[in-house]
């Protein structure tokens, strides 16, 4: 995951999920799951005021992710609902390519 020409931002993103597919490994047994939310464009502080049209484009919905819905399945993953959910990676992401032509 990640985005084209971003290379900090992948290799830490992709420092993330192999953490997150390591470490239950290890915890599994206590009882511990660990599961990674990727979420893409969302309206947050950090991108008002950026030109996000062109981004936006790429993005099924037309529209920047809702912080207020990535915290819904997030609370989802953490609480006993998901308890037989181990390991996933869920890119929320509206559709979006991480890059053009992949």
């Amino acid at each position: 995951m990640g985005n084209c020409r971003r290379d900090s931002y992948s290799a830490a993103t992709t420092g993330v999920i192999r953490t997150s597919k390591a470490l239950p490994l290890e915890q599994v047994s206590r009882g511990i799951t660990v599961n990674c939310v990727l979420p893409e464009l969302t309206m947050t502080d950090m991108v008002v005021g950026a030109p996000v049209e062109e981004l936006l484009k790429k993005v099924s919905p037309n529209r920047l992710g809702q912080s207020e819905k990535m915290a819904v399945l997030a609370w989802v993953l953490f609480s006993r609902l998901a308890a037989y959910v181990i390991r996933h990676v869920l890119p929320v992401n509206g559709g979006m390519l991480p890059c053009d032509g992949w």
